[in-house]
């Protein structure tokens, strides 16, 4: 499955659960609410492989953060890193 999927399937829940009588219904609605809102605006970057002075090292296209290994998201930004 893939983003646009996922937030396709999550828009059909969120559809289901329109009736808004209780307090965990709304809940749950809120919930999906902001998990479309998240995928929806997730940042995806890529590592870019540089030296630095006696070592390589990836650095985040999105905020320039430097690691020592690629990861599946950046630890300071959070973005989904595609693969290269």
């Amino acid at each position: 499955m893939d983003r646009e999927e996922a937030i396709n399937i999550l828009h059909g829940i969120r559809a289901d659960n329109l009736n808004l009588d209780d307090a965990y219904t709304k809940d749950k609605y809120e919930a999906l609410n902001m998990a479309i809102e998240a995928l929806e605006n997730q940042k995806t970057g890529h590592w870019i492989k540089e030296w630095h002075i006696d070592r390589f090292e990836y650095v985040c296209s999105e905020c320039d953060c430097g690691e020592e290994f690629q990861t599946h998201y950046c630890p300071n930004c959070g973005a989904k890193m595609e693969r290269s």
